[in-house]
């Protein structure tokens, strides 16, 4: 690699160049869970214990295949002006490049020098790499066994990713916000908007003990819930007009307002709403309609909807 790009590198991923710089790598996969779990019984609690969460070592593999797609804004260091598409790169302690091309040719040197290469593992999940092994860092945010590499060859299964404090900092204060967000539109909803929003989401509207249907505070406490459990989904559905129509849609064919009538969809005056011509299954002709509602050919069908169930 020449001076200049290396001085750039070095530049880029040490920024304080110390000891104390660390960069911290976790395995994707956690261990699953003993199949016969040790039970501890404290009072009437039950707590499951359950083995350690990742294998306890394992090894980081030297070499990877990674791809380039031609963009050379985000080209890799050291990339040169190959033409893009799939390449090997190769770590090694002392590297000054990660591309075999600008590496030694000799067989028997590249040998010793991995061979001399003290050996890197996942302890426990964990990888620490320090701001002194620059190439380390490098080879680890490109090679394809990183999750969150730009550079990963799709094909080749992830094994690890980096641990990003401000990344994760950044998620975490999303769902957050979305949690809380969440909160406000399930206690704010009207009963109507609420009942259907929150057949979309799966909340049930009858008793699991009982099969009595629930009341609307009860529903209620159960879609707030599930606000609680999935504030993202909440949010984002909350106001998709999709969902309402085909509620009332699958209503209307529960009552038999709407019918299909060979190729063709109509209301139970005959009057005709749209074609449905090559729709078999019942779920094909209910999005049909869901997407001749969307539509300003089908807008009269949506205001015949709101009249009948809003």
């Amino acid at each position: 690699m020449p001076e200049v790009a290396e001085k750039k590198l070095l530049k880029k991923l040490t920024p304080i160049l110390d000891a104390s710089t660390k960069h911290v790598y976790v395995l994707c996969n956690e261990n699953p869970e003993r199949d016969a779990p040790i039970i501890l019984i404290e009072g009437n609690r039950e707590n499951r214990i359950r083995g350690n969460k990742f294998k306890p070592y394992l090894n980081l593999l030297m070499r990877s295949s990674i791809f380039w797609n031609g963009d050379e804004d985000n080209k890799p260091q050291g990339w040169g002006d190959y033409e893009p598409g799939k390449r090997l790169i190769r770590y090694y302690d002392g590297c000054t490049s990660l591309f075999p091309e600008d590496q030694p040719k000799e067989r028997e040197t590249i040998e010793q020098l991995m061979n001399s290469t003290r050996q890197r593992v996942f302890a426990n999940g964990y990888l620490e790499v320090f701001a002194y092994e620059p190439m380390l860092k490098l080879y680890l945010d490109y090679c394809s066994y990183n999750a969150e590499s730009p550079y990963k060859v799709p094909t080749v299964n992830a094994i690890f990713k980096p641990i990003n404090p401000d990344m994760m900092a950044a998620k975490e204060e999303a769902r957050l916000d979305a949690l809380e967000m969440a909160l406000e539109l399930a206690k704010a909803a009207s009963e109507e908007k609420m009942f259907i929003h929150g057949n979309f989401l799966g909340v049930s509207s009858a008793d699991e003990t009982t099969g009595n249907k629930l009341t609307p505070k009860a529903f209620r406490s159960s879609y707030r819930k599930v606000a609680t459990e999935q504030p993202e989904r909440f949010v984002a559905s909350y106001d998709d007009k999709s969902i309402f129509t085909k509620y009332w849609i699958e209503k209307a064919i529960e009552g038999s307002e709407i019918r299909f009538n060979n190729n063709l969809a109509v209301w139970k005056s005959g009057n005709t709403i749209c074609d449905i011509s090559g729709l078999k299954s019942h779920e094909g002709k209910v999005q049909k309609l869901v997407e001749f509602a969307s539509l300003s050919d089908g807008e009269e069908f949506l205001a015949q909807l709101k009249a009948l169930y809003s």
